[in-house]
């Protein structure tokens, strides 16, 4: 097991706990063979001393040495693998990598993000009017400036229809000549330094899908970005999803940042 980790094989909790396992069987298995075999040949010596025969209540003997055997080897194997993963610097529990935000004896390993933008949105939701995404972005874009404009207001202005919704151009048309803004990538967003400058002049970041909210077109606003070593995690009104080409492209995304006038 040391040699396997020391060599780079484990590659996730998954294998660690694997790894992990099997060397403990190993273990037992051999300290149970070892605690067998003595026992064994221990209870036939004394049988012989004793005047009986070899082999009598072998069996009672050898049951209590595997016994004893796997206990003591799992034993000496723990304590074994806890210095093996002092010394290299893994998790004592798993014996994984350290990830960013853990230590030697955190039971949980993932890895914490190393930054997080929030923007600290205020719902934009009304209950008379909640459940289309237009009128919901605005106002939450407008709570987020100052702004004392009602969720019905907006809806009446951008042309919202109960049950068929708004046309995404009002949406993006109301925005801008409002609020004032610009498209920006996707490889903004994903950039730290650039999202950390637009919190910073207290602006907003708002998406267009085409298809994100089950397949129907969606505006929403970036609550939350959290960035990790390997990836980078959105969080929006309808859920989080992590940031990517891929996900740009399957929902035909389209980033917009939102200045305030």
């Amino acid at each position: 097991m040391g040699t396997q980790i020391a060599a780079g094989n484990v590659s996730n909790g998954r294998d660690a706990l694997g790894v992990f396992g099997i060397g403990a069987a190993v273990g037992a298995a051999s300290g149970a063979v070892m605690g067998g075999a003595s026992s064994f040949l221990l209870n036939g010596g004394n049988n012989l001393l004793n005047g009986n025969g070899f082999l009598a209540n072998w069996q009672q003997s050898v049951k209590s040495g595997l016994l004893t055997g796997a206990i003591t080897g799992g034993i000496a194997g723990g304590i074994s693998g806890y210095s093996e993963a002092l010394q290299q610097g893994k998790n004592m529990w798993w014996r994984t990598e350290i990830k960013h935000g853990r230590n030697q004896w955190s039971f949980f390993t993932s890895e914490k993000p190393y930054d997080v933008v929030d923007f600290k949105l205020m719902s934009g939701d009304n209950p008379d009017l909640k459940m289309d995404c237009g009128p919901a972005t605005i106002k939450e874009v407008d709570n987020y400036f100052g702004g004392k404009r009602s969720f019905n207001e907006i809806a009446k202005k951008i042309g919202y229809q109960e049950h068929i919704g708004t046309d995404a151009l009002n949406v993006k048309n109301e925005l801008f000549n409002t609020y004032g803004g610009e498209q920006v990538y996707g490889a903004d967003v994903m950039n730290i330094e650039y999202v950390k400058e637009v919190a910073k002049s207290k602006h907003l970041i708002t998406i267009y899908s085409e298809n994100m909210d089950k397949g129907i077109p969606h505006f929403d606003n970036i609550r939350k970005i959290s960035y990790y070593s390997n990836k980078t995690i959105i969080k929006l009104r309808i859920g989080s999803y992590t940031l990517n080409d891929n996900l740009i492209f399957k929902h035909g995304i389209i980033f917009f940042r939102i200045i305030g006038k």
